[in-house]
């Protein structure tokens, strides 16, 4: 059973302040929508919480969000909250150039995989 809690409570506890949109992509991320959770997961690499980042990319990414699988291939190639892995690495690029994403696939092109 998920526990549900008071968000604003815990913000005003930790004494944080986050935009409108953060709040709801936050809220949306616990809900479970893909895109929501690979928007969190970059917005958590960018606070430097790589580890955490990788989990939720990895939500998005098996939930098929092409972004997401781009950004587990660079951070497996980077060792970036995750061991550094060049086989997942080339696993979620590949996968990612499969789903549409152009870098992705410019990748995938450019190192002939």
């Amino acid at each position: 059973m998920k526990t549900l809690v008071d968000f604003d409570g815990v913000l005003r506890i930790a004494q944080l302040e986050l935009p409108a949109d953060d709040y709801a992509m936050i809220l949306d991320a616990d809900a479970g929508a893909p895109e929501a959770e690979c928007e969190f997961g970059l917005w958590l690499l960018e606070n430097g919480r790589e580890t955490l980042a990788v989990e939720w990319l990895q939500r998005a990414a098996h939930a098929g969000v092409a972004d997401a699988m781009q950004w587990l291939g660079k951070l497996y190639a980077r060792g970036e909250g995750v061991e550094q892995d060049e086989a997942q690495a080339t696993e979620w690029i590949k996968q990612a150039a499969a789903h549409g994403h152009p870098i992705a696939q410019r990748q995938v092109a450019e190192l002939g995989l």
